[in-house]
């Protein structure tokens, strides 16, 4: 009986001091709020250059077709002149 006993009683003891061993550090908790706040603020700035490039994009080819519609001016107003001189050498 006494046998019984003490062997239960060392089984006990090696049976706790093995659960201690597995015990898990606490699980960190991950801060997903802020992560999330960088996110739409990302996408907030994202969104903001888009619509520079896009008011950028328009002033040029606003700024291209008004430099094409000068050029086309001044060649139809040197076009007579460039006629006119080449009757002259003839």
């Amino acid at each position: 009986m006494k046998r019984i006993l003490l062997g239960t009683a060392v089984a006990l003891v090696l049976l706790t001091g093995c659960n201690e061993d597995k015990k898990t550090a606490p699980v960190q908790k991950t801060e997903v709020a802020p992560v999330a706040q960088a996110v739409a603020e990302v996408k907030k700035e994202a969104e903001a250059a888009t619509q520079a490039v896009e008011e950028v994009k328009k002033e040029a080819e606003a700024s291209a077709t008004q430099v094409v519609e000068d050029v086309k001016k001044e060649v139809e107003e040197a076009a007579p002149v460039a006629e006119e001189k080449k009757e002259e050498t003839k």
